[in-house]
């Protein structure tokens, strides 16, 4: 039975399970012996013994001397990558390539079912050291007809943009078994690969992106530690990484200490690794809960130069809060039972607390906890928000919670999580949260830097928010700041995104920056209950199981932030708060393409589109179907590129999405139209029977383009051959004119006619306008209606 406790595994479980960062696995040849594939070891050792026969077969005593050397000096070579150096010199490139043929093709072989258990978690890639294709064909079995990137690693700098991409991928690190010049399996291969500057940046951008997990490795796989030893070298944080292993060596232990891995242990058994499968069937099914946060600690309350004015005080209240909380301070120092203590303290001590929420604004009663207050700058329905001065002159925001929540435990527990959050944040001085200062529970508030600028809600109304370029910059930013507190070792989750809790720092001048309130500050019981904070009314920036308790779902996860994030992006296209329950509306679809048709990108056509689709991708009841946070960040990435600089777009998928848009909002005068992401290709159906399909073929590094007529029974064959015939030639000089190249010649069959173009995406991207007006154009010819 696997150890479940242990701490390595409960910190990937809950990275996992709360989706707080993508992870990839990185599979070694481990992860194949269970469909009768070699070990690189065994490997070895099967060369060796083809060698020994090559050996004894000479009739030359040198050559089989030597050959018999070369066959010793391999079987003892501890290093793998010079063995198989050795190997291939001393067998002949032909007959080192059809043995590791012979040996590793698994075409034949059952998937073993380790591969579909990864494909069945949210992992976002596979970066495979195996020459097999199990990696492939298990996604295949996994979700049939859905579309996966696949390439080699002398290939990665074409493909480094899906690491911001939703799109899923296998990176064949040592090659594919069918193309022998992908091969890395020796010394010199290994030597050429790992110079190479666009792979190290690949590798590097993973570890920076991704939570990596390795498994199915072994000591001999360690060389992959040079890209975590450079990473260390150049002092970068390159995060939380996992090696799921049996090998409990002070060797691999040592190892993995060194680059940085958290090891989690399993045992296996003399015949299998069941124990792995178990973990990957736990990572699918587990519930992630929330902590229970301890009491805040009561702040120590300088007194300060009796000179500056705040620091003395004649305000009773003053004097109330400053003696309940040094017995607080002191009860909660105890070991034992503190608790209980504190429960009680706060029962006899009722009615001073109850006084020690008066705060004034007036001279010389207006201190709190060693803060001058200045004026009251917010109020909701259950916290009142004051600017104050600090005893060094800096100013701050102080948030105090109405005096019921001392009352009321699930409140209580609710604001000491979000006094956890912030205090996580603070000690990461991460950039884009506003700084947490200071906390106390009597009275319950928080004190936090005071941010000059508009809440999101202000700049909307102050028309700051006007154009699509200030809108991405807002969304991505925001959507950046909360996947690095997801990102944290702690992981912090916000669960209250609304405009009131995203203010525009600076937002008044032209340099302004977004910045983020009140991270888990927060609490909901039903429709019916609103925030701690901005105390809105307004439900529809809460995902469903924040108000919908009979979901059983937990809400200790980032999908709860992704819905709220695509609230926040529908409130920048809509400019009005969405309502509680509106995505589950029948027009919900349609009045989201009514948005983005209202708002047009004169650039790039598709923005608008992908924006609803980031909106509708969020908007899901079950959060396991919804779009993770850090994929958004990609998606917002994207999209702020193709809005600041079109030409640099390399991304298949988002050529094809554009070259869609365009053709489509040509003839329809309208966004809506289907994009299947799976495939990575959209299909337009004309009234006459023909049918464009656009296509992007990431591994390709091109965009295709079919079109197609199927005999209804509504045209007669002969007249639309015939017609076919005639524009064809027009409509193939206007796609080259565009950059497009003729795949084939029209394919006539009985009751069909199929014909296909494709351009290179480095090619479409310098020249998208003529190839979308050559494709409109050839589509208005073959597709005509005058017949």
């Amino acid at each position: 039975m696997f150890n479940k406790e242990q701490a390595a595994y409960k910190a990937l479980r809950d990275i996992v399970v709360e989706r707080t960062n993508r992870f990839v696995c990185w599979l070694g040849a481990g992860f194949s012996v269970d469909a009768g594939l070699p070990t690189w070891s065994q490997l070895r050792d099967r060369l060796c013994a083809t060698l020994q026969d090559k050996a004894n077969d000479q009739q030359d005593d040198r050559e089989r001397s030597r050959m018999a050397a070369a066959v010793a000096h391999a079987q003892s070579e501890q290093d793998l990558w010079l063995a198989f150096t050795i190997l291939r010199n001393s067998l002949g490139q032909s007959t080192f390539t059809q043995q590791i043929r012979g040996e590793l093709d698994s075409n034949h072989l059952s998937i073993p079912e380790k591969y579909r258990l990864v494909w069945q978690l949210p992992v976002s890639g596979i970066l495979t050291l195996n020459l097999d294709r199990f990696a492939v064909r298990s996604y295949a079995s996994v979700r049939p007809g859905a579309a996966i990137s696949e390439f080699d690693a002398k290939e990665v700098e074409s493909y480094s943009h899906l690491l911001k991409s939703a799109s899923p991928f296998v990176a064949n690190l040592h090659g594919r078994i069918e193309n022998v010049t992908s091969w890395v399996l020796t010394r010199d291969d290994l030597s050429q690969l790992t110079s190479s500057e666009s792979y190290k940046t690949f590798i590097d951008a993973v570890f920076l992106s991704r939570t990596v997990v390795f498994m199915g490795i072994t000591a001999t796989d360690f060389s992959i530690g040079s890209h975590l030893d450079r990473l260390k070298d150049l002092n970068i944080d390159h995060g939380m990484h996992f090696w799921i292993t049996d090998n409990r060596s002070p060797e691999a232990a040592k190892w993995a200490e060194k680059v940085g891995l958290q090891c989690i242990y399993y045992t296996p058994t003399a015949t299998s690794h069941n124990e792995l499968a178990e973990i990957l069937e736990d990572l699918k099914v587990y519930v992630s809960i929330d902590v229970t946060a301890e009491p805040v600690p009561p702040p120590i309350i300088r007194m300060g130069d009796p000179n500056v004015q705040g620091t003395q005080t004649n305000s009773p209240a003053e004097g109330i809060r400053r003696t309940l909380n040094e017995e607080a301070r002191e009860i909660l120092a105890r070991d034992g039972d503190r608790d209980r203590l504190y429960r009680e303290f706060l029962e006899e001590r009722e009615e001073e607390i109850h006084k020690a929420w008066f705060i004034s604004t007036r001279e010389n009663k207006n201190s709190l906890l060693g803060y001058r207050v200045l004026e009251m700058i917010g109020e909701g329905a259950f916290a009142q928000v004051f600017k104050a001065l600090a005893d060094d002159g800096s100013e701050v925001a102080i948030k105090v919670m109405h005096q019921r929540i001392l009352r009321n435990r699930p409140m209580l527990e609710s604001f000491r999580r979000g006094v956890r959050s912030m205090k996580i944040l603070s000690k990461y001085s991460a950039d884009g949260m506003v700084p947490y200062i200071n906390a106390a529970e009597i009275p319950a508030l928080a004190v936090m830097k005071l941010v000059d600028g508009p809440n999101l809600r202000q700049a909307m109304e102050a028309g700051i928010v006007c154009d699509w370029t200030t809108r991405l910059r807002i969304a991505h930013e925001l959507t950046a700041i909360i996947h690095r507190a997801h990102s944290l070792p702690e992981r912090v989750l916000h669960r209250d995104l609304r405009p009131e809790n995203v203010m525009l720092e600076g937002g008044w001048t032209s340099d302004w920056r977004v910045v983020v309130l009140d991270f888990d500050l927060s609490w909901h019981l039903g429709a019916t209950e609103m925030s701690f904070v901005s105390g809105d009314t307004s439900q529809g920036f809460l995902a469903p199981e924040q108000t919908d308790h009979s979901l059983k779902v937990s809400t200790r996860n980032a999908a709860v932030d992704s819905f709220g994030i695509g609230m926040l992006l529908f409130y920048l296209l809509s400019r009005r708060p969405p309502k509680f329950n509106e995505h589950r509306t029948r027009d919900w679809h349609k009045q989201l393409w009514d948005f983005a048709l209202r708002h047009k990108h004169t650039g790039w056509q598709s923005i608008p589109v992908r924006f609803c689709r980031l909106i509708e991708k969020t908007a899901l009841d079950d959060p396991n179907e919804r779009i993770d946070v850090a994929v958004m960040e990609g998606e917002l990435s994207h999209l702020q590129e193709s809005d600041l600089n079109p030409r640099a777009v390399r991304s298949a998928e988002m050529l094809a999405d554009e070259l869609s848009a365009r053709l489509f909002f040509s003839r329809l005068n309208s966004f809506n139209y289907a994009w299947d992401q799976d495939k990575v290709s959209s299909t337009m159906n004309y009234p006459s029977g023909m049918q464009v399909s656009i296509i992007g073929k990431e591994s390709l590094k091109r965009i295709e383009i079919e079109f197609q007529w199927m005999n209804t029974g509504e045209r007669k064959y002969s007249s639309f051959k015939k017609h076919i015939m005639a524009n064809y030639t027009s409509a193939i000089q206007v796609l080259q004119k565009g950059g497009f190249q003729n795949l084939a010649n029209p394919q006539l069959r009985a009751g069909s006619i199929h014909f296909a173009v494709a351009a290179e995406t480095s090619n479409l991207a310098r020249n998208i306008d003529s190839a979308s007006a050559g494709l409109i154009k050839a589509a208005e010819l073959v597709s005509s209606e005058r017949f």
